[in-house]
């Protein structure tokens, strides 16, 4: 009974931290695209870090080819 208790609480554990990160993503995404016009420069030069990636993967998920290494160092860094 003990071993059936930690593996739902390790579950339930689980779940907790795969919402929790799908809402940091989710958040720190969208506020990726509304820093886009932002006042503050770092904040825009954020937000151009990440419209590359939108380059390299369009809307019709096509990938372009010749902006793969801009968007694995964009997004590395």
């Amino acid at each position: 009974m003990h071993a059936l208790v930690e593996a739902l609480v390790g579950i339930g554990l689980g779940v907790v931290l795969l919402l929790l990160g799908t809402l940091a993503f989710d958040t720190l995404h969208v506020l990726l695209h509304r820093w886009q016009t932002s006042r503050w420069p770092l904040l825009r030069r954020f937000a151009g870090l990440h419209a590359v990636h939108h380059a390299f993967l369009d809307r019709d998920l096509k990938i372009h080819e010749g902006l793969v290494r801009a968007n694995v160092f964009c997004h590395v860094i």
